[in-house]
């Protein structure tokens, strides 16, 4: 059986990818265009290219603010408190049971 495999979100490895993904797109863009259509493909290459070093960091600062709403949302649902499944319970310990008051019957023998 194939399990699926769960990655914790990690800024500084997302935000190093995609500063690396956008630095070779200046460059990768321009090669793979001047491939498909030569001189003007390499152009329209580096448009792209030179787009995405504008665009993609402004998307990542809209994707951060949307995100930061999203949890100040959520903590607002929540009345700033935590998911009822994440509450952890206060263990109360009883104290300990006395039974030296009682008495037993006397028998008597008759």
């Amino acid at each position: 059986s194939s399990r699926r495999r769960h990655t914790r979100f990690l800024p500084v490895s997302w935000a190093r990818r995609c500063v690396q993904e956008t630095v070779t797109g200046v460059f990768l863009k321009p090669k793979k265009g001047a491939k498909k259509g030569g001189v003007g493909g390499c152009f329209k290459g580096a448009i792209q290219g030179v787009t995405g070093l504008v665009v993609k960091p402004v998307a990542g600062v809209l994707d951060a603010t949307q995100k930061t709403a999203e949890g100040i949302k959520n903590s607002a649902a929540t009345g700033g408190a935590l998911d009822k499944k994440f509450l952890i319970e206060e263990k109360v310990r009883l104290p300990p049971v006395s039974y030296t008051h009682l008495t037993l019957p006397t028998i008597y023998s008759v």
